[in-house]
């Protein structure tokens, strides 16, 4: 939209909880994992760190999520799309 002008200026699009990588949280999404692994809090920084290297604009990581303060594990990416060719090829 922004390459083909009907947007005039650079937007970002975020995303949280982006994939199953990106979160830990025991009571909701990795609650009763067959493997005993309710909440690995590895995962959601492993998936950031990953969103990083794979070009991401900006990364970020937090918790809570409605399920409580320092019971789960998020992350985050955004990216710019400013509509350049290179943009395209970098990322």
């Amino acid at each position: 939209m922004v390459a083909n002008g009907e947007l005039s200026a650079p937007i970002v699009i975020g995303r949280d909880h982006l994939d199953s990588g990106s979160v830990a949280s025991p009571n909701r999404e990795t609650e009763a994992m067959r493997d005993g692994s309710d909440a690995v809090s590895d995962w959601p920084l492993l998936n950031a760190l990953l969103n990083t290297a794979s070009g991401a604009t900006w990364v970020s990581l937090h918790h809570g999520g409605g399920v409580g303060m320092g019971y789960s594990q998020h992350s985050g990416m955004v990216i710019c799309c400013d509509g350049t060719g290179k943009s395209f090829t970098e990322n």
